[in-house]
């Protein structure tokens, strides 16, 4: 899934996720629809950490 926006002050921004960059998959789980993020994020404890596998260009990488 394509990240199409980043809050400047969010987690996401904190982590070096940037526009553009494809996700994946979260905590080694591949992602296969942004239903499938939501889904994620919303059953995940607040303030614990994920993995976030990105596509960037032709480099992968992964994200705390």
């Amino acid at each position: 899934m394509e990240v199409v926006s980043i809050l400047s002050d969010g987690p996401a921004a904190k982590s070096g996720i940037r526009k553009g960059d494809l996700i994946v998959a979260i905590n080694d789980q591949e992602i296969t629809s942004v239903d499938h993020i939501h889904r994620f994020l919303g059953e995940w404890p607040v303030g614990n950490s994920v993995k976030i596998t990105i596509i960037r260009r032709l480099e992968r990488l992964e994200k705390m």
